[in-house]
């Protein structure tokens, strides 16, 4: 029996309408579960080339809610990060000095499952190895926003050189080509995982059913008052609901920054201003930096994803 349970901001907005005209409210909520243990992987391809504790990294979670299709959430970036992964093995074999690591994470959806459990496998120093993580997760959402993760804001302090200079570049990058980007901070895709046990991370987002307002209306297009996606987490997150202008500009983005990074030299140097290493005293006082607990009140919108409520 649950006490509480969550709903979008557009049917919470007609539900608080309804309660302040006075009008009884009523709902019907209907829920199945599987009640099972599966075994599941990330999948994880790595360049045998470059310098093993200097690591370029980039992920995108695989998995989508029983709901959804999935093709926006997270089609999008899934199928871009292993585009980029394709060319950069064709193109630049054996001539990279950093080790490239691309990663597809499973279980996102049910509490960044996969990407935690990967990260906190691993040891302080080969965390310290990661010198960037780049996360790609919904970046074709029909009614697009473009926003870039704010790493020079993280909370760990060390995190913040590397994440401005990735923010920086992003923002250059659309600046050039004619747009206007905003900064987030947000811990609800697999980056969170990185940043809460110290590895700098940046990235590119679209939106989900957050309502875009009229000022974004003007910089990116699309509809004011609507979702950035109208069918998150929803069976209509079909290949129809990709955005392919925000698909293609995100992806070309996302290659560059990838480019710059395998280009620069010193790269660690110019990302953290000097060694980079895991700040362990944060990593071990931050009770985030843990596997979190999927049936925490947190996390119990992913499972009412699976509901029906009317």
């Amino acid at each position: 029996m649950f006490s509480s349970f969550i709903l979008s901001q557009s049917k919470g907005i007609l539900v608080t309408g309804w309660l302040a005209s006075q009008q009884t409210v009523q709902f019907r909520l209907e829920c199945s579960f599987i009640d099972t243990n599966l075994t599941i992987s990330n999948i994880i391809a790595e360049t045998p080339w470059g310098d093993p504790t200097n690591v370029i990294m980039q992920g995108s979670h695989l998995d989508g809610v029983p709901a959804g299709l999935g093709m926006n959430d997270n089609g999008s970036g899934s199928s871009a990060t292993l585009e980029m992964a394709l060319i950069f093995w064709r193109k630049y074999r054996k001539d990279s000095i950093y080790k490239i690591r691309f990663a597809w994470w499973t279980a996102e959806e049910v509490g960044l499952v996969g990407a935690y459990y990967y990260v906190t496998s691993l040891s302080p120093e080969e965390r310290s190895k990661i010198l960037i993580y780049m996360n790609y997760d919904m970046i074709a959402s029909p009614n697009y926003q473009i926003a870039i993760y704010n790493g020079s804001g993280s909370t760990d302090p060390n995190l913040r050189p590397a994440g401005g200079v990735v923010q920086k570049m992003l923002e250059t990058y659309f600046q050039k080509k004619g747009y206007t980007t905003k900064a987030i901070t947000s811990e609800r895709s697999d980056h969170a995982a990185f940043a809460n046990n110290g590895v700098p991370y940046g990235g590119i987002f679209t939106g989900t059913e957050v309502l875009k307002d009229s000022t974004e209306q003007i910089l990116w297009g699309g509809y004011s008052n609507a979702p950035y996606d109208p069918c998150y987490h929803s069976y209509c997150d079909s290949l129809t609901n990709v955005n392919q202008n925000a698909l293609l500009m995100n992806t070309k983005a996302a290659a560059d920054i990838l480019q710059q990074l395998w280009e620069t030299k010193n790269l660690r140097q110019v990302l953290s201003n000097g060694a980079q290493t895991v700040n362990t005293e944060y990593v071990k006082n931050n009770p985030k930096a843990a596997m979190p607990d999927i049936w925490a009140p947190s996390h119990i919108d992913n499972i009412m994803n699976s509901c029906k409520h009317s």
